[in-house]
């Protein structure tokens, strides 16, 4: 018991971290000035414990992982739109903020105004708050901040894009593909018997009519 408990301490104190190897049973025997015997029925409770794991050709490993603290809630959740003025990205934000209210959340909403400076401003400012999570409405020019995105999708804050799906980005996504969207609405409408169509668009260089657009 002594031998499991001293084990233990350099263990779950860092000591003795996750994938180190402990010294051979000899060692251990020699080290603490106790038989074999004894040192096998110290590592037995630590592997019953899952501190460690061990086999006869790689020896005694540390298992043990330390648990991270759970971070207080805030209640709060962060959104990042382009245009909180324009008519496409207001609507989301009532629509989000009503669903939220109803779970007892808050939202705080920072307005990009098309500047990747001034989003990259408004997501450090999110996480400085301590936000429960991020929403972030994508625009073309949000790939200037890939790499602040990045560094978010792999902390503890869940990300959610919304309006955009980005390869490599380990984030969660809500989007619609405009591209091939439009192009099934024209193939439809074309089996139909239309040719004169018209495309009725938003205003120039909105992010999702571009797309549709091409």
């Amino acid at each position: 018991r002594q031998l499991a408990a001293s084990l233990r301490t350099e263990i779950t104190s860092g000591v003795r971290k996750s994938g180190d190897y402990l010294p051979n049973e000899a060692a251990l025997g020699e080290q603490h000035r106790v038989s074999r015997v004894t040192v096998r029925k110290a590592l037995a409770c630590l592997k019953a414990e899952g501190l460690v794991k061990s086999s006869r050709r790689a020896g005694t490993v540390v298992t043990y992982r330390p648990r991270r603290a759970k971070r207080a809630r805030s209640g709060l959740i962060g959104v990042l739109t382009p245009n909180m003025y324009q008519a496409h990205y207001a609507s989301l934000l009532h629509a989000l903020e009503a669903l939220l209210q109803a779970r007892g959340l808050d939202m705080s909403v920072h307005n990009s105004r098309l500047s990747p400076a001034v989003e990259r401003a408004g997501l450090e400012a999110h996480l400085a708050r301590g936000v429960d999570a991020l929403v972030h409405v994508w625009d073309k020019e949000s790939a200037a901040n890939l790499d602040a995105l990045r560094r978010v999708a792999a902390s503890t804050t869940p990300l959610i894009i919304v309006d955009h799906w980005e390869r490599g980005l380990s984030a969660d996504f809500i989007h619609t593909d405009h591209v091939r969207g439009m192009r099934l609405a024209v193939e439809h409408l074309l089996a139909q018997g239309c040719r004169r169509l018209m495309h009725v668009r938003a205003s120039p260089g909105l992010w999702g009519a571009d797309l549709r657009h091409a």
